[in-house]
């Protein structure tokens, strides 16, 4: 049985669970718009933000960067985040612009564009100032460091920040473009016993064990959606993907699609409906951060772990 690198996919799920400020305040602070309001608003995610700024936001951006920095609240939602920070992963991958992971990791409720200047890295001499392929956070866990890699850019670099159909279609041409370049090195490397180098968070995406938390895979995901489907093509021996959501009907057909990647879908025996009506999503996210804990700690033994 291969070891492959365990790797956590982070979504913003489990800052809200833990007071983090929601989508729809962020969308209310840099609207421009008066004929809109953000509560009645219906577009993607993704596109709600060209909306309510004009299709300006690199101006509303440029005012309000600091609001999208994030900010841990609590010790508990601190301690939940160090658990994930110190649970073995080769690398994290956060969908999030914030720096809740890089503030956890550095003990601090919020963190300076100075401090996050001196732990950016890059596995490329080219700076990467929009796409970030190759440029990551390297913050200190108890073992040493784990690279964190805002795929979809940071707050300090509004530019980066991916925002709309336009943003995302670019990206999914870098992603295209980088593995073309790569042709067929991953397995060419497994068969003559060479080491593969993780250069890039799509090399992690593509050969590692993915572990999904907090984020909902919506179906405008355009470059992650289509990342799973060149996974399962890949002819290298790779990873499984692990996606952590409650039951719910309402993402039936989201979930069929997932499993037709390859996806295995770990509600664990949660039901939305109920946790929304609780308004409480913390039961969730502790059981998951344990499963996951238990199945990175199953991994490294190389045993059969997918009953555990």
């Amino acid at each position: 049985m291969n070891s492959f690198p365990q790797v956590l996919l982070l979504g913003n799920g489990i800052n809200l669970a833990y007071g983090g400020v929601s989508w729809k305040k962020l969308m209310g602070l840099i609207k421009t718009r008066d004929d809109l309001s953000v509560d009645d608003l219906k577009a993607p995610m993704p596109m709600q933000a060209i909306l309510v700024t004009n299709n300006n936001l690199k101006d509303a951006m440029k005012h309000h960067s600091k609001s999208f920095f994030g900010e841990v609240k609590t010790k508990e939602q601190a301690d939940v985040l160090c658990k994930l920070l110190n649970m073995g992963f080769d690398d994290i991958l956060t969908t999030n612009y914030s720096y809740e992971l890089e503030e956890a990791a550095l003990g601090s409720n919020t963190v300076s564009e100075w401090k996050l200047q001196k732990i950016n890295e890059r596995t490329c001499e080219k700076r990467e100032d929009r796409y970030f392929l190759h440029t990551y956070n390297k913050v200190p866990v108890n073992n040493g460091d784990v690279r964190v890699w805002h795929i979809h850019g940071e707050a300090r670099k509004p530019d980066s920040m991916m925002l709309g159909h336009y943003w995302y279609g670019n990206m999914l041409g870098r992603i295209q473009s980088e593995l073309q370049e790569r042709k067929n090195k991953y397995a060419y490397r497994q068969e003559h016993n060479l080491e593969i180098e993780y250069d890039s968070w799509v090399d992690s995406f593509i050969l590692s064990d993915i572990y999904i938390l907090g984020f909902g895979f919506d179906l405008t995901e355009l470059d992650l959606w289509w990342l799973l489907n060149r996974k399962a093509r890949e002819r290298a021996d790779k990873g499984k993907v692990y996606f952590y959501e409650p039951k719910s009907e309402e993402k039936f057909e989201k979930q069929a699609l997932l499993k037709l990647m390859g996806v295995e879908i770990r509600d664990l025996g949660f039901e939305e409906d109920q946790l929304k009506a609780n308004n409480d999503y913390k039961p969730f996210y502790r059981e998951a951060i344990n499963d996951i804990k238990r199945m990175v700690e199953c991994k490294s033994t190389l045993k059969d772990c997918e009953k555990i």
